[in-house]
């Protein structure tokens, strides 16, 4: 059997290419991106009443997106990705 396909952008690992707490707010201040609690009202709007985890301002494909990390009241987690420069989601697993 084949593995099944993602239906949204591939996940990217938290890590791999993210920014310090210092860049982050460099990059904020400078209107580079918006601010966290924006990307975490944007994640809210596709996990309502989830309690957010973690959000990390990491570079991806041609630009910066915060990953979001959500615990939903079933007890699973789950991953939402927000363009840091729109606001608007881009993808969630």
């Amino acid at each position: 059997p084949s593995a099944p396909v993602p239906a949204q952008r591939a996940p990217l690992n938290r890590g791999d290419d993210c920014l310090s707490p210092a860049d982050l707010r460099e990059a904020v201040s400078e209107k580079r991106v918006v601010p966290p609690i924006a990307a975490i009202r944007a994640a809210r709007q596709i996990v309502p009443r989830a309690e957010i985890q973690r959000a990390s301002l990491c570079r991806h494909e041609a630009g910066l997106v915060y990953l979001l990390t959500a615990l939903r009241r079933d007890g699973h987690f789950m991953h939402v990705m927000v363009d840091a420069q729109s606001g608007q989601v881009s993808g969630h697993w």
